[in-house]
């Protein structure tokens, strides 16, 4: 009787270790990683985030591989490209709830990976809030625009807040 539990017991072990090692390797298998899955893309026509006061719309125009950021004045229809790369794709703008901030994505080309970027409402002080080693993605500002929420993409997406040194 003592054997036949020992058994047991060594079966229902290895059992484990094949669905745990199946699960590993399902994980391996299935999870996205940077190569295949997840590439940068222009944004898709008409993506906008309006400013607060709805004096200023904030859209991503293409031009060729690459993507710019636009603020469009709506009294006088004029719009003026907010930042200054020469190329790269600039996407997931939203402005900062007091409307003085523009908190966006910016990836150099389709395969790397995506920064989070902040820079005032008129284009002045643009600077990275994230490192190059991460893939941010999705950038808002926090209801009191004292920090900027993201999403990493690593194994799993998780999110992360930073608190940007020019936040009201």
């Amino acid at each position: 009787m003592r054997t036949g539990k020992i058994l047991s017991i060594v079966v229902v072990s290895l059992a484990c270790i094949i669905v745990i090692a199946a699960c590993v390797i399902a994980v391996i298998a299935f999870a996205p990683s940077r190569i295949g899955a997840q590439q940068n893309f222009a944004p898709a026509e008409g993506q906008q985030a309006v400013s607060p006061v709805g004096d200023a719309v904030l859209y991503s125009q293409t031009s060729g591989d690459s993507s710019f950021l636009y603020r469009k004045d709506s009294a006088k229809g004029t719009s003026v490209r907010l930042t200054s790369a020469s190329g790269g794709i600039e996407s997931e703008a939203s402005f900062s709830h007091n409307g003085k901030f523009v908190v966006y994505s910016y990836a150099s080309s389709p395969d790397s990976k995506s920064v989070v970027w902040v820079v005032g409402a008129d284009g002045r002080n643009p600077h990275a809030i994230t490192g190059k080693d991460e893939d941010a993605l999705h950038p808002v500002f926090s209801p009191d625009d004292s920090k900027v929420y993201y999403a990493r993409v690593k194994l799993y997406r998780t999110l992360f807040a930073y608190r940007p040194s020019c936040a009201a």
